[in-house]
């Protein structure tokens, strides 16, 4: 749908100039004209090349009347500006020197706009067409949800049975990694198939990692290498090298069962497969790859070991699909004709689930049978194009305000993750959205737009990031199809497709950016969208853009409404900038702007200004505040210091990230009180800088409804802490908030509201940097919390009662809390349990302990903790014991949830609880620089029985293991500077532990030799010999039985200290090795050169080597 106006809105808008209202009125008759017959054309554009030639057309003209009308608008704003500035700097008046654009006669232009227009319109004959005729079904607006229907799977419970076989199956007498590749045509159910396995709480349980790829056409094995680890992390890589970042993949891999999903994969390349599975080989025993692909030629470049052929669901089972998103289960009775025609539909779908599913999805709405037969007898089931035929007709029955919107997702790559917001924001830039409804708002209806195509499954949920969506392949195609050369993305160096129509263009950054490539785009003349794709820019070692370059695309593109430099190292915007005056959108982030130019307070149509990680900015000008449509405004780590004069101007604002308070002379916190529509996240920082109590008068927070996440931050040294307690009292929230944080607060005392039981949505609470607070506010009733941090608070002693309930309060307090977190509380002593009659208990559902730099500390944690998962413990120099861990009448069962602990720089530990830790679900236990912890628990081969990995280090005292020996399960063993410990190694009776796998041994002075004969057991596969100063030579014996390893790593031997050669042993190493590292060991790499070192002959059969850093 294109803009129109009446010709009273118009004379209205541009009242002083010489428009004649006549020809405004055959404008939006034209322009109405245009719209409807674009509807009408739709289908048949599809089947005749002539039509779909002729909407082009339509469409292109309609483009440019829209902008003709948005140009009038735009004058009209200026002139009211203009006049409004009467009053401001002469600096501000010169802005608007601005050449008049419709010197050679508005009329004129509008004359020759008609005529084209008319001349179009005429055509509509010649094609046989009307707009009266056409009528359109389904176009009313379905109920909307945000739900993704891959829980409408049918038939495919053999499928999911074979494959689990395959993939739970550990019998294999190879060692090579397990493949299984699902082979299947485009939308016949491969990668949700896949997701079924993934999901499964079995395989959850067998493997214990896992991750999610999606692969695509574009096999690139940094951004693979780089997803992996970041899937497997949960925090993003940065840009590093494919050697480093496959060396962290294979330390997060060794020795671990792991669940590899590589989705849509079409790579045929055997060396580039080769190089993507290297550190993948690193994983335990019975480690799975499920890839799923179109084509067999994939299959076999995988050195697939299974290859399941996916085959097209049956017609039943296609039905129950359909059925199922057609909402028919309680009308197939009544309506018996609704199933007759629904079936033959059904055998169109191709046993295809996807299109059954769209189709489904198309028709949940509508129970009109002739309405069902109309799209059963469409022409546009004989399409023989490579896009599905049911999915054209789901797009053909889209409303017109849905097919825009769709159509659009055709600037963004395949398998692009978008998020809602992302979306909405740009669909509005555009002027896609309808005018608002009574009491709703633009991107309200955005947002409904947004589900109402997920529930017509054109966006998915991505697999992995709950709050990213992206598009089927064949659905993007669609999109593709359907938005003609309107949509471009420009990828590499391929200039050839850009038209004169082009207007939506999504840049693909690439290191050989250059003058020449953008300068070609601007044959484009008219684009709208110029969109930098911030989905690969990690990967780009980018260059600074030469400003004539930029002032050169913003000098010619000046019909641009959306504007993104997204990870461009862009340094300053031109004056030309002011030349964009349909810019809606301006995105900034990741660039490396100080200052935005004055010439921005132009940008009338300015809504949505993204500045986020531009961590050079340093300013906003004043006149930013005559931008007074600005919507969102996203300031997230800047270097600002305080906001514009009298921001509160932009009464407009929904979305302001963050909030600068100026010193005396700076914006002042009572601007927010202007800003009566801000919604989800503010940040406000430099309160110091509200030094008269007056200033904060009227509570500028209390009023914000919409507010979910609220931070709170102060600078610097507090001179009154009255004031600063009278401060807060006044920046209390709406109750409707869901996080908080405030950092660096000076009051010695927290208001009341904080914590008060009103705030019943508050999830997620941070505490930091209150140096002055001798107490804690009363937390414990806040009945939703989950997450709690208390960071630096220098002057508190003890938390007692006070922090777990208030004096009204009768309930339990802490009753959802699953993380808590006390990190650099240089003087906290004492944790005091809460104890009361008729309440119930304290953090029953506690997961997640973290106790971190608390110097003082002497009780650790509370004894009846029975949903413990997680415990760390580091720098609590005063913590003696863990007694409080246990009680001491009797071992506790409280202990049963706790699955991993690590305890280090704990200076005064000696020991754990008489007795042994009781945890029989613990899997992790690390002790790490505790130099008077003389022993490990005792009976840990009882008490700790799932224990699978222990690492000690740094314990100079510990001299063996506890009496029993360790845990039978254990896998990964890792002593580091333990002396004592390994002087007594021929004692610890490893050969006794049947699931060892991986063994390292770090820092030590006295081993000459190593491994002894019988030290290791022969299950071992990997070993790590580190920094073990006096090493001389590797024993032969010890290292030939070890008959399972594949993994071997020699580091730091600082051989120049030993006069005795060192060389690798003269029968060689074992066979089954196949990875060898020798990293600073000069001497040893002079012997292990390839082809000339003396040693070569005896690890050249080793398939993965590394010598000095170098892959071999």
């Amino acid at each position: 749908m294109f803009t129109t106006m009446t010709s009273s809105d118009f004379a209205s808008l541009i009242k002083g100039r010489k428009l004649d209202p006549g020809l405004l009125k055959r404008l939006n008759v034209a322009m109405l004209a245009i719209n409807q017959l674009i509807e009408v054309a739709d289908e048949k554009q599809l089947i005749d090349d002539a039509i779909r030639s002729w909407v082009a057309e339509l469409k292109d003209a309609a483009y440019d009347a829209d902008d003709f009308i948005d140009e009038l608008g735009y004058e009209a704003i200026r002139a009211e500006a203009e006049a409004a500035s009467q009053t401001a700097t002469g600096k501000m008046l010169s802005f608007f020197s601005y050449r008049n654009p419709f010197k050679d006669g508005i009329n004129g232009k509008l004359k020759k706009l008609l005529e084209r227009l008319d001349g179009l319109i005429k055509l509509k004959n010649t094609h046989g067409l009307d707009v009266d005729t056409g009528n359109k079904v389904l176009t009313t607006k379905p109920p909307t949800t945000s739900l993704v229907l891959e829980s409408c799977i049918y038939g495919r419970e053999a499928d999911k049975e074979t494959i689990m076989n395959l993939l739970l199956s550990n019998d294999r007498s190879s060692d090579d990694l397990g493949v299984i590749t699902i082979v299947g045509t485009g939308g016949v159910g491969k990668t949700t198939l896949a997701k079924l396995m993934y999901n499964d709480s079995k395989v959850q349980e067998h493997f214990q990692v896992s991750a999610w790829i999606c692969v695509s056409e574009e096999f690139d094995v940094n951004k693979i290498t780089k997803d992996i680890l970041e899937e497997l992390s949960g925090k993003a890589s940065d840009n590093r090298t494919l050697h480093q970042l496959q060396i962290e993949l294979r330390g997060r891999l060794t020795q671990k069962k792991f669940l590899l999903i590589l989705d849509d994969v079409w790579n045929e390349s055997d060396r580039e497969w080769d190089l993507l599975q290297t550190p993948l080989k690193y994983g335990a025993k019975g480690s799975k790859i499920i890839a799923t692909t179109r084509h067999l030629n994939v299959a076999s470049v995988m050195s697939t070991t299974d290859t399941y052929h996916l085959n097209p669901l049956t017609s039943d089972d296609c039905w129950m699909i359909f059925s199922s998103c057609a909402s028919l289960d309680g009308n197939l009775s009544a309506r018996p004709e609704l199933e007759t025609v629904g079936r033959q539909l059904v055998e169109k779908c191709q046993g295809l689930p996807l299109a059954a599913r769209t189709l489904g999805a198309l028709l949940h709405t509508e129970q009109d049978v002739e309405k069902w037969e109309k799209i059963l007898k469409s022409n546009l089931w004989d399409l023989h194009d490579e896009i599905l035929p049911a999915l054209i007709l789901s797009y053909q029955y889209l409303p017109s305000y849905l097919k825009q919107c769709f159509a659009y997702c055709a600037i963004f790559p395949k398998d692009y993750r978008f998020q809602k917001e992302e979306l909405v924001l740009l669909w509005m830039s555009e002027g896609f959205i309808s005018s608002p409804e009574v009491e709703k708002e633009f991107e309200e209806i955005a947002s409904e737009y947004f589900d109402q195509l997920v529930s017509r499954s054109f966006f998915q949920q991505s697999s992995g990031m709950a709050t990213c969506f992206t598009m089927h392949g064949l659905i993007h195609d669609l999109s593709e199809y359907v938005s003609g050369e309107f949509c471009f993305q420009l990828d590499g160096n391929d200039l050839s497709k850009i038209t004169t129509r082009t207007r939506h263009l999504r840049y693909a950054r690439t290191t050989k950016d250059a003058s020449r490539k953008i300068e070609d785009i601007y044959r484009a003349r008219v684009l709208r969208t110029f969109f930098s794709s911030k989905a690969i820019w990690w990967n780009v070692d980018y260059k600074s853009i030469d400003n004539d370059v930029i002032n050169g695309l913003l000098s010619t593109l000046s019909n641009l409404r959306v504007l993104s430099f997204y990870g461009y190292k862009v340094v300053e915007l031109p004056n030309s900038i002011g030349n964009l005056k349909h810019l809606r959108y301006l995105n900034l982030s990741l660039t490396c702007i100080k200052e935005l130019p004055a010439m921005i307070c132009t940008l009338y149509n300015l809504q949505i200004l993204i500045m986020q990680s531009c961590k050079e900015l340093e300013v906003l000008p004043d006149s930013i505040v005559l931008l007074t449509n600005l919507y969102h405004l996203d300031l997230t780590e800047t270097k600002l210091q305080e906001m514009p004069l009298q921001i509160g101007k932009l009464t407009k604002l929904q979305c302001l990230t963050d909030f600068f308070v100026g010193k005396r002379s700076g914006s002042s916190i009572k601007d927010l009180e202007e800003l009566h529509h801000l919604r989800e996240t503010l940040r406000i920082w430099n309160l110091q800088n509200v030094v008269d109590s007056a200033d904060t008068f009227g509570s500028p927070l209390k009023s914000k409804k919409d507010l979910k996440r609220l931070e709170l931050r102060w600078d610097g040294d507090a001179d009154d802490s009255s004031h600063e307690v009278m401060l807060m009292e006044k920046l209390q929230p709406y109750v409707q908030l869901s996080s908080l944080n405030i950092d660096g607060y000076r009051g010695t005392t927290f208001p009341v509201w904080v914590g008060d039981s009103a705030f019943t949505h508050i999830v997620t609470m941070e505490l930091a940097g209150c140096k002055n607070c001798y107490c804690l506010p009363s937390l414990g009733q806040l009945v939703s919390l989950e997450k709690l941090s208390i960071k630096a608070f220098d002057s508190l002693r003890t938390i007692g009662e006070e922090l777990y309930v208030s004096t009204t309060s009768t309930e339990n307090p802490f009753r959802s809390l699953k993380t808590l977190e006390f990190e650099d509380m240089p003087e906290w002593e004492e944790l005091t349990p809460f104890v009361a009659e008729n309440v119930g208990d304290t953090f029953p559902l506690l997961e997640q302990l973290y106790l971190t730099n608390c110097p003082k500390l002497r009780q650790t944690v509370s004894s009846h903790l029975p949903s413990l998962e997680t415990l760390r413990i580091r720098d609590c120099q005063n913590c003696e014991s863990l007694e409080s861990l246990c009680n001491e009448e009797e071992i506790p069962k409280d202990l049963d949830s706790l699955t991993s602990v690590r305890i280090s720089e704990c200076p005064k530990l000696v020991s754990f609880p008489k007795g042994g830790l009781p945890a029989r679900n613990l899997n992790d236990l690390a002790l790490l620089t505790c130099s008077t912890l003389t022993c490990l628990p005792d009976s840990m081969d009882s008490h700790l029985p799932s224990l699978m990995e222990l690492t000690v280090g740094q314990c100079p005292e510990i001299e063996c293991f506890p009496e029993g020996g360790l845990p039978s399960k254990l896998q990964i063993l890792k002593i580091c500077a333990c002396d004592k410990l390994v002087a007594g190694h021929m004692q610890w009776n490893l050969q006794s532990l049947p699931s060892l796998l991986y063994f390292s041994i770090d820092s030590n002075k006295e081993l000459e030799s190593f491994p002894e004969e019988t030290l290791l057991p022969c299950t071992l596969t990997t070993l790590g010999i580190l920094s073990i100063q006096n090493l001389k030579s590797l024993d032969e014996q010890g290292i030939q039985q070890l008959s399972a390893l594949k993994e071997l790593k020699i580091s730091d031997l600082k051989i120049y200290r030993c006069p005795d050669l060192m060389a690798i042993p003269e029968e060689g190493l074992p066979s089954s090795l196949s990875s060898m590292s020798i990293l600073r060991c000069p001497f040893l790499e002079q012997r292990c050169q390839q082809d000339k070192g003396e040693d070569w002959s005896k690890i050249s059969h080793i398939p993965n080597l590394e010598i000095g850093h170098y892959n071999i």
